[in-house]
């Protein structure tokens, strides 16, 4: 799909419903009407808002088409319902929009970083806890399908793996698709990050899993041996430098016969490579979309063979390699 084929008008239009929609989702407006149709002066004063704003917010809803109004009283379409209103469903695709949004905001302020050349924001030493929630949340909204084909691609070029070892791997749901599996697994990912995650998705309580809060750019990863190592969407958040340091260390923690799994939008693959690119020159300091080949020959050059890429979905692959 080009942006071409539409009128930019029609384009406008869109882009200002979808945001609107993601704002409200962020605020918490969708989850304030799963319950069942409610006026706008009871969802103010659950959420704390201010009437007349939320009034206007609930009618423009209505206006795109995911709230029904019923005299006073607005509901969820049933389309909202599903994708908007149930954590639990297959539908469910709210947690990644309040990270979207910041994705956009950050778009907006592309002039600057054009003049300046570097994110729009410098990296705090620490995500604060909402950003970390936003951040997490996304990861966590990743469809059931790929995590489970990338499970499967691994077991499939490592049938006897045993552990895991998930580099970055946030709110652990590819650790525990492994963990399904009869793999022991290891989830790996910074100290803001785990401070977050390990509460909120109960990883305290999951058998067999590890969690290590450390900085694999500051510090070593676990010693394992591990017969899998994991970097799903890691990769494009840095530059070449440190990407090829976490191969080598990848290999280092690697059994003999392991293998190291690359999830990501590679460049010569995806269709969405160079908007990845784009977001990332926006929010990162080295970040980017890389190449196929670059990445395959830093993979090589850490030490693995037999690398080879399969599709996930038509916009990210997965690349694996062996080690002898």
């Amino acid at each position: 799909m080009h942006l071409d084929d539409f009128a930019l008008g029609d384009l406008r239009d869109l882009t200002d419903g979808m945001v609107l929609v993601a704002a409200a989702e962020d605020a918490g407006i969708f989850a304030a009407l799963a319950r069942g149709p409610r006026t706008p002066a009871e969802v103010a004063e659950d959420l704390g808002y201010d009437p007349r704003a939320t009034r206007i917010v609930l009618q423009a809803l209505s206006e795109v088409g995911f709230l029904e109004a019923v005299e006073e009283r607005f509901a969820p379409t049933p389309r909202c319902l599903r994708e908007l209103c149930d954590p639990d469903g297959e539908a469910y695709v709210g947690r990644g929009l309040p990270h979207w949004l910041r994705s956009v905001r950050a778009t907006t302020q592309l002039g600057e970083v054009l003049r300046d050349g570097g994110p729009i924001e410098t990296k705090a030493a620490a995500r604060t806890p909402a950003q970390a929630a936003r951040f997490t949340a996304a990861m966590a909204a990743a469809p059931a399908a790929r995590v489970e084909r990338i499970v499967d691609l691994c077991l499939e070029r490592h049938p006897g793996a045993r552990s895991v070892l998930d580099v970055g791997g946030g709110p652990g749901h590819m650790t525990r698709a492994f963990l399904r599996r009869g793999l022991r697994g290891t989830l790996l990912d910074t100290e803001d990050i785990i401070a977050h995650v390990v509460p909120a998705y109960g990883l305290d309580a999951v058998p067999g899993l590890t969690v290590v809060p450390r900085d694999f750019t500051r510090d070593t990863l676990p010693p394992g041996p591990f017969d899998v190592v994991l970097l799903s969407n890691v990769i494009h958040i840095y530059g070449e430098d440190a990407i090829r340091a976490l191969f080598r260390a990848s290999v280092r923690v690697l059994a003999p016969g392991g293998i190291v799994a690359v999830a990501e939008f590679f460049r010569g693959r995806s269709g969405r490579a160079a908007h990845l690119g784009l977001q990332m020159l926006l929010k990162s300091e080295q970040g980017d979309a890389h190449p196929e080949a670059s990445v395959a020959a830093w993979l090589a050059e850490a030490g693995l063979a037999e690398i080879r890429v399969e599709e996930l979905d038509p916009d990210r692959h997965l690349m694996i390699g062996r080690r002898a």
